[in-house]
């Protein structure tokens, strides 16, 4: 079972039950959006290709992919062409979800840049849930909000000597180039220091580094109150 909020008027999200649900759903568009292997980020692929890919990619040769990560967020443009290049091999469960965000998105909409960003996240035995939603709000506002990405972005040039770390251990975590800085505002803004610590982001990173993304993140989304639950249907 998964529900939707509309936590303002361009960003959605939807929330599953279990975490086999989530991944099923929306794994692979997200690759497609931000894979690092090419063969991936913007093709064609199957599922079997993306379990292979992410194996070759883990310096282990392991397929971790659902101890990696937790969450999701992409912007429409990723689902429109995500569908359109792999219509003919999508699983059952893309097909409902998917299928409800084109609804969101409207099936007419040409528009070549983002209007519509999605995050997707799960409940159960997950004590981290409402950390990972917070995280996402991040990658949404950065994509929906104008004003938050100029913030963040001149934050980020700011601290340009220790970015070039983080980005470092973002392409290790198995970040694209392509969204190296959303990766790291999202991070800087929502995680505690400990919380970097333990991901394993340089040391040399101190609360006042920060403090300025902190404050940044809560000047924009402080005010969000995410509207009633949707329900749609069991999975």
């Amino acid at each position: 079972m998964y529900k939707i909020k509309q936590i303002m008027p361009s960003l959605y999200h939807f929330e599953f039950k279990r975490k086999h649900d989530l991944f099923l759903s929306v794994m692979k568009c997200q690759e497609f959006y931000e894979c690092q292997d090419k063969k991936i980020k913007g093709k064609k692929f199957t599922l079997e290709d993306v379990i292979v890919a992410y194996s070759n990619l883990n310096e282990h040769g392991d397929f971790s992919y659902f101890q990696d990560f937790s969450a999701f967020n992409f912007p429409d443009v990723a689902v429109k062409k995500y569908l359109k290049l792999n219509s003919d091999a999508l699983l059952e469960r893309e097909k409902i979800v998917l299928g409800h965000m084109m609804k969101l998105i409207g099936e007419d909409d040409l528009t070549p840049t983002p209007k519509v960003y999605f995050i997707a996240t799960y409940t159960n035995e997950n004590p981290d849930s409402k950390k990972d939603v917070k995280h996402e709000i991040a990658h949404g506002l950065y994509y929906t909000q104008s004003m938050y990405r100029r913030v963040m972005d001149e934050l980020l040039w700011s601290k340009r000597e220790l970015l070039e770390k983080i980005y470092i251990k973002l392409h290790d975590m198995m970040y694209c180039d392509d969204v190296l800085p959303d990766e790291a505002q999202a991070y800087l803004s929502t995680s505690t220091l400990k919380e970097l610590y333990e991901f394993g982001f340089p040391k040399c990173i101190t609360e006042k580094d920060l403090i300025p993304f902190k404050e940044a993140y809560n000047s924009f989304a402080g005010h969000i109150k995410q509207k009633r639950k949707r329900r749609y249907r069991n999975m």
